[in-house]
């Protein structure tokens, strides 16, 4: 009897283990196996916008150069770090952008202008089809969050800057441009032309010297004066000044020219402080330059994207592409 009840003991013992054992899996599989969410590999995988020269629309290709969002785009930009989205054109509508999400679904909707802007620092300014001002010939913009949250209402300006790092944007409202906090607290009066950038991180936008003038002025967050000439300046204070013939020059935060006007076409520096440029004529091969203007490569290049993170997607004279890494190093190779 003894014998029967410690035989009867074990097999207790064994059936209680392997309930304990089976029971531990993870809650999150689903029944063939596989987990409900995304990996971090997935989440954290890198795209990148490329035109297929096929079909001349525009897809997103990884790491490999594989598509992983095949091209049906008319226009795509570079993914956003801090909303996980990017901006699309889906048709040739004027009104067709919206922003898509890494497995490509559209998160927003597809019926703004095609004067929209990317997101930046947690906002994108997007263009309505509601008319403003009097004579109608314009298209209103409004300032949105990633989750469609308006922020500034449509129809209330007619040129919006981007926001800056500090909660500042530049607004124009009856030929004049101010700048104000996210809450519509006016923080620099109305008191230069229509035209201006926003703030970048280290505080500096350009802005015209007033109505009726061609003059630019560099401005700190306090609306003073510290340089003077027309530069969209890069967060370490690099961008292009360009000369009556319509000639550029590298340039610092003061409106010092760098270098000789000796480029055509150029992109802004990325911060990294590279940039790229064309030399004589459009039609000219780009190659990218540092910011005393030093060739970084023997590489030229039939077009490019600067990515909102600095990164390049470039064309090759043979049509092929690359993704460059923000120095300039090639991160994806020719595919």
């Amino acid at each position: 009897m003894r014998k029967k009840f410690l035989f009867l003991g074990v097999i207790v013992l064994l059936m209680t283990m392997l309930i304990i054992l089976t029971g531990c899996g993870d809650s999150t599989s689903t029944d063939n196996g596989e987990s409900e969410n995304p990996s971090e590999e997935e989440v954290s995988e890198e795209l990148y916008p490329v035109k297929d020269e096929d079909t001349e629309k525009y897809g997103y290709v990884n790491n490999k150069g594989e598509w992983v969002i095949e091209p049906k785009y008319i226009s795509a930009y570079g993914f956003d770090s801090e909303t996980g989205l990017a901006k699309v054109q889906t048709s040739r509508d004027y009104h067709s952008c919206g922003f898509i999400d890494k497995k490509g679904e559209l998160v927003i909707e597809d019926k703004y202008g095609t004067g929209t802007h990317s997101f930046k620092n947690g906002y994108a300014v997007v263009e309505t089809d509601v008319k403003g001002g009097s004579s109608n010939t314009y298209n209103s913009l409004m300032l949105i969050d990633k989750d469609e949250n308006v922020i500034i209402e449509s129809g209330k300006y007619i040129e919006m800057t981007d926001v800056s790092k500090s909660g500042l944007v530049g607004v124009v409202e009856s030929s004049e441009m101010k700048y104000i906090n996210l809450d519509g607290t006016v923080v620099i009066e109305n008191k230069f032309g229509s035209n201006g950038t926003g703030f970048n991180d280290k505080g500096i936008a350009c802005v015209e010297d007033g109505l009726l003038t061609t003059d630019y002025i560099l401005i700190d967050e306090q609306g003073n004066q510290v340089g003077k000439g027309e530069i969209t300046l890069n967060d370490n204070n690099y961008g292009f000044l360009t000369d009556l013939s319509n000639q550029k020059a590298i340039a610092n935060e003061s409106g010092e020219a760098l270098s000789d006007y000796i480029y055509y076409s150029t992109s802004n520096f990325n911060n990294s402080n590279l940039a790229m440029v064309t030399v004589e004529s459009y039609s000219n091969p780009y190659f990218l330059i540092d910011t005393e203007g030093n060739k970084i490569n023997d590489d030229t290049y039939e077009s490019y994207q600067l990515l909102l993170d600095g990164k390049w997607v470039v064309t090759l004279e043979d049509g092929k592409h690359q993704v460059l890494n923000a120095d300039g190093s090639v991160l994806v190779d020719t595919f």
